[in-house]
């Protein structure tokens, strides 16, 4: 027994193609596009050349080495600060 083949069906007429629903009004998919700006147009188009990402950035150059505060001076500044702490307290 040959296999079974579907039935063809015919390319629905014009007036029976599904129609999309947009706030519950029936809505042509060939009129969708007729309100859009060229810019979306454009990326909506199929013809487009592909997409190509941007390139990565360049890392940024560091500023020049920072030395970091000599032990004497932060410990010199962290006593005037416990001082004028303490003495704010005892105001």
């Amino acid at each position: 027994m040959p296999p079974s083949m579907p039935p063809e069906t015919p390319e629905p007429a014009a007036s029976e193609r599904p129609r999309l629903i947009i706030n519950g009004e029936p809505f042509p998919p060939e009129d969708l596009c007729q309100s859009l700006s060229p810019s979306v147009l454009l990326r909506l188009s199929v013809t487009k050349e592909p997409y190509v990402p941007p390139e990565p950035r360049r890392p940024m150059t560091l500023p020049a080495r920072v030395e970091a505060l000599p032990a004497r001076t932060l410990a010199v500044i962290l006593v005037l600060l416990g001082l004028g702490l303490a003495a704010l307290i005892l105001l």
